[in-house]
């Protein structure tokens, strides 16, 4: 059986009910159930469907959870037989029509007791039926109810609801506060515009979660914020801003971060920047690590030696460049180029046959690694 193509399993992914995620080379989805019985009944029934169509997943199965892998092992690739297996396995969520009606019900008439165990199942059934029943009962009088009913929300995924978890993120119940934002990171991307419009909200609590949301969706649209609020008025966004912004950093929000733990007046704000400086010192000595692992695929004749404050790499008769520790936030290279020039080098005064250029961050390997090959080029020509 042949491999469908990305483009294809894509449009096949969007014809099935929901929540199946492509995971080259699988097709995942993740159930939830009340408890461990209900979890292993739904498993026994997808043995079932296996069997009869000769096809089967890759299951685990914890309390409350399934998450199930699908591909074709033959080819350890998606096949249509995979997405065959997804759709009878999807017609099983569709006999819960009659449960979902109950628990909307539930939800509306019951008692405070009956309404959190509904609101909590909703979310399990993920049946867009329910999302509107469920932003209303993010007013509920009953906390837990509430609660629920946001965490519901975000497993639904339904992008109606954001505007309304948003609003909750600003309410002074700290764990309904972390409900709406848990369910915001559920949603995703989609949520993002709207949270970094509230980073300039005059509520700080809905700053900080904004944070919290942002910093696990984890884009650069969201990065750009995460730095702004670096400088931000109230000291419990500045430190969530300080401990999130080491996965976007740069060399100004290394800087930032610098003046910030040493000159901060609260000391939790200091705490975060010192974390996240060394979370960057961590990923620049692995960075530098990497860029010599990967020297011997320019020539395995390139030769090191520790000099001060750094490493000289020679060709191996003549050295050719240069990498300098100064900073413990960016290795700095001293590249030589000869009189042609390398294009990725920065100028350097005194001498043009030599430039500079620098390793901070993950992206920057590939240049540097190319700027090496070229140095090594140019100085074999020129030296032999």
């Amino acid at each position: 059986m042949q491999d469908l193509t990305k483009n294809e399993m894509e449009i096949k992914v969007a014809s099935l009910n929901g929540n199946w995620k492509l995971n080259t080379p699988k097709l995942e989805k993740v159930f939830e159930f009340e408890n461990f019985k209900e979890a292993l009944e739904f498993v026994t029934k997808v043995g079932e469907i296996a069997d009869e169509i000769q096809h089967h997943p890759d299951v685990q199965i914890s309390y409350g959870t399934v998450i199930l892998n699908i591909y074709t092992h033959d080819t350890q690739g998606i096949t249509d037989l995979d997405f065959k297996l997804a759709e009878r396995i999807d017609s099983l969520e569709s006999n819960n029509d009659a449960e979902v009606l109950d628990n909307m019900d539930m939800l509306k008439n019951g008692s405070d007791f009956e309404k959190r165990k509904a609101a909590g199942r909703l979310g399990n059934l993920r049946d867009e039926r329910a999302v509107n029943l469920l932003i209303k009962a993010l007013d509920d009088d009953d906390r837990f109810v509430q609660r629920a009913s946001a965490r519901s929300l975000g497993k639904i995924g339904n992008e109606k609801a954001i505007k309304p978890l948003i609003r909750i993120l600003g309410f002074v119940d700290p764990e309904f506060r972390w409900a709406a934002k848990e369910a915001l990171v559920e949603i995703g991307e989609a949520s993002e515009d709207d949270l970094i419009s509230i980073m300039e909200s005059k509520n700080y609590h809905q700053r900080e979660m904004a944070i919290e949301a942002l910093s696990e969706i984890g884009s650069e649209k969201a990065g750009i914020s995460i730095k702004k609020a670096l400088s931000d008025g109230e000291s419990k966004v500045r430190w969530r801003a300080a401990r999130a912004v080491s996965k976007w950093y740069d060399e100004e929000t290394v800087n930032t971060l610098k003046e910030l733990s040493k000159k901060d007046p609260d000391r939790k704000v200091r705490d975060e920047a010192i974390k996240s400086l060394n979370i960057v010192e961590s990923m620049v000595k692995s960075l530098f690590n990497d860029f010599e692992k990967h020297l011997d695929y320019i020539s395995t004749d390139i030769r090191s030696k520790n000099i001060k404050g750094g490493k000289s790499f020679s060709s191996p008769k003549k050295m050719f460049f240069s990498a300098h520790f100064a900073s413990p936030y960016r290795v700095r290279f001293y590249l030589y180029q000869g009189s042609k020039g390398i294009k990725e080098l920065e100028k350097m005064k005194g001498d043009p046959q030599w430039g500079a250029i620098y390793l901070q961050k993950e992206e920057d390997l590939e240049k540097v690694l190319e700027a090496v090959k070229k140095s090594y080029i140019i100085t074999k020509k020129d030296f032999g």
